[in-house]
C-alpha cells in the first residue's frame, strides 16, 4: 500500500514493524545491526500546542477564488506535532533524535526549524542531538560518528 502523505514511497514490514518508506526500513536494519540502543517512532512531541485564537480569523470555506469566508473564531487550531523516526540512546543522558528524510516536502524546512528549536529549549539533564539522514551512507556515518565520539 502506498504512503499517502509522502510521494513515491511504499510501506515495508521488517521484524514486525511497519515502516513508512524504503529508506526508513534500510536505516532500521543498519541501526539494528549497529548494536546501539534505539527505538522506532517512540513518541510524539508537541512542537506548538493547540490553541483557540483570541482574534477573529477569516478563511475561505473552500479552495478557489469564488469561495466565501467563514469565521475561525472559537475553533481550536490543532497542535503541530512531530514523531521522530528513530531515537538513539547513547548514554543515559545523551539522546539522538533521527529524522530520515528521503525527499523533503514543502513544509519540512519550517518543521525542521521548529524541531531544532523544541529540543534546544528542553531543560532537563539530557543532551539532545538532532540528525537528519537522507541516505543509508549517512546513517552509517552517523553511527560511526556516535561510536567514535561517545566510545560506545
Amino acid at each position: 500500500m502506498d504512503n499517502k502523505k509522502i510521494k513515491n514511497t511504499r510501506k515495508r514490514e521488517i521484524d514486525g514493524i511497519t515502516f513508512r518508506g524504503t529508506l526508513e526500513s534500510k536505516c532500521y536494519i543498519i541501526l539494528r545491526d549497529s548494536g546501539l540502543e534505539f527505538s522506532y517512532e517512540p513518541e510524539k512531541y508537541n512542537l506548538i500546542e493547540g490553541y483557540v485564537p483570541e482574534i477573529q480569523v477569516l478563511l475561505p470555506k473552500n479552495k478557489g477564488v469564488t469561495s466565501s469566508l467563514f469565521s475561525y473564531k472559537d475553533k481550536k487550531i490543532r497542535a503541530i506535532t512531530y514523531t521522530c523516526d528513530f531515537k538513539i540512546v547513547i548514554q543515559p543522558n545523551i539522546i539522538v533524535v533521527v529524522e530520515v528524510k528521503g525527499f523533503a516536502n514543502d513544509v519540512y524546512p519550517l518543521k525542521r526549524k521548529l524541531i531544532i528549536s523544541y529540543f534546544s529549549k528542553i531543560k532537563d539533564s539530557n543532551e539532545y542531538i538532532f540528525a537528519e539522514i537522507r541516505s543509508e551512507k549517512q546513517m552509517t556515518e552517523l553511527i560511526n560518528y556516535l561510536k567514535q565520539t561517545y566510545h560506545v
